[in-house]
């Protein structure tokens, strides 16, 4: 399987969503945050899975939320 990014809800351990980039991801982020505040940032994770099965976190929380607005869209 090619790699991809999962973002999670931690709160509810629900899977919101697979997107094939981090860029992808952290969009989803900034648009969730824009839209209902940081809290709703705050209880997301995003983990990426290996072909194994082996899952790492790379980003959550606070730190997700601080990442999704550094990023720079085109158009933006």
């Amino acid at each position: 399987m090619a790699t991809h990014f999962e973002l999670w809800n931690d709160r509810t351990t629900n899977l919101i969503d697979e997107f094939e980039t981090i860029e992808q991801a952290l969009d989803e982020v900034r648009w969730r945050t824009s839209a209902r505040g940081d809290d709703a940032g705050r209880t997301l994770s995003l983990l990426q899975p290996d072909a194994a099965g082996a899952v790492e976190s790379v980003l959550s929380g606070d730190e997700l939320v601080r990442r999704s607005r550094e990023m720079t869209i085109v158009g933006d």
